[in-house]
């Protein structure tokens, strides 16, 4: 049985995290929390040490958006190897809150006017 444990209740796993969890979830994987994250690998935690894991590649390849991928704080099910040497990260939790901003780049537009050699960026807030 893989059940929520005292230790990551301390780390903030509350009864909202239960109630909007799918429970197959928490019963075949076990819960941790990511504590750092270094492009594509992460350490997450039980509550009782840090541990070395990765993306599951499922999750890695089908992941759409950066928004999928788990940061620093966000709840993770996992599977632990080796004495919890290892794990592999095979979903991302539901999250509270997110903290999102707007790229300003992202809604520029690069036109060319190739008569003059002239680029000029288009953006709704530099009009």
């Amino acid at each position: 049985m893989k059940d929520v444990t005292e230790n990551i209740k301390n780390l903030g796993f509350d009864n909202w995290f239960r109630a909007n969890t799918n429970a197959q979830l928490i019963k075949n994987h076990h819960i941790a929390r990511v504590i750092s994250v270094h492009k594509n690998s992460y350490i997450i935690s039980k509550g009782s040490r840090d541990i070395f894991a990765e993306l599951a590649g499922k999750m890695l390849y089908s992941a759409d958006s950066s928004m999928l991928l788990p940061t620093v704080g966000d709840w993770v099910a996992a599977d632990f190897f080796d004495d919890d040497s290892h794990a592999i990260i095979h979903s991302l939790l539901p999250r509270k809150t997110t903290l999102e901003k707007k790229n300003f780049w992202k809604e520029c537009r690069l036109s060319t006017d190739s008569s003059q050699h002239r680029y000029s960026i288009h953006h709704p807030i530099l009009r």
